[in-house]
């Protein structure tokens, strides 16, 4: 089996959902998009793989003139959700499957950069995938500042005191986060080193110590809860390969 993560920008991988991915899959490959150039002939691999994970970026959806690669990828996400196959998408990602699928993707007028509480939906919580995700503190990892309608036929995944939508799923074969729970402490630093610049005052925008000290007090537990709720979704899809896991 295939899992192909289209990755935006080379800080914004797998992160820890690399190994419950590897567990599963023989093939896991990177598609690599080419800044704000037209999107290469790897990319139509995403019709035929059995897993598509879309991954993080700088840009935005509604950037297709700056940044060409997207309408192809927004033609692909599409197709392949009409289809029912298997695709994950995380902020950006969750964006470009939240337009593919019919909603609308916009500037939020506010940031949400840094770790924040998600108030998960009842929905989300009855989901045995998804209610892993939950947590007393229910914190994850932010950074963003646009934001997304819900695409018809979705269901709503949670919300934040920022932004009222942090997710959807669309029935059991896509899953959008709009917050990160695959980033570690090893990919903060990456990204801290790539994205300074953004992190100037600015309500809901955390500095540098606070994304380190929320790292240390909240990322070991949200990378568990991130691992548990990837291996009971792909579950649903590959119950085989996750017995083989060990995985009950």
């Amino acid at each position: 089996m295939r899992c192909l993560a289209v990755r935006h920008i080379e800080c914004e991988d797998l992160g820890t959902f690399d190994a419950p991915i590897r567990r599963r899959f023989d093939q896991v490959a990177y598609v690599d998009m080419p800044g704000e150039g037209p999107a290469g002939a790897a990319l139509e691999e995403v019709a035929g793989a059995d897993l598509v994970v879309a991954l993080g970026g700088p840009m935005a959806v509604y950037e297709a003139q700056r940044y060409p690669f997207l309408a192809r990828e927004l033609e692909l996400i599409g197709a392949r959700l009409a289809a029912g196959g298997p695709t994950l998408g995380i902020c950006l990602g969750a964006q470009i499957m939240a337009q593919a699928a019919g909603g609308r993707v916009t500037p939020g007028g506010r940031q949400e950069v840094g770790w924040y509480p998600v108030t998960l939906a009842a929905e989300a919580l009855a989901d045995p995938a998804l209610s892993a995700l939950a947590s007393e503190d229910n914190m994850f990892f932010h950074w963003h500042g646009d934001t997304f309608d819900l695409p018809p036929g979705a269901r709503p995944l949670g919300s934040s005191a920022r932004f009222s939508n942090q997710g959807f799923t669309l029935g059991r074969h896509g899953v959008a986060l709009q917050f990160h729970a695959e980033v570690d402490a090893a990919g903060l630093e990456r990204w801290l080193a790539l994205y300074d610049k953004y992190l100037g005052p600015c309500a809901g925008v955390m500095g540098p110590a606070e994304l380190r000290e929320g790292m240390r007090r909240h990322g070991a537990g949200l990378a568990q809860r991130g691992r548990t709720f990837l291996e009971r979704w792909l579950a649903t899809h590959w119950p085989a390969a996750a017995n083989d896991a060990g995985i009950q």
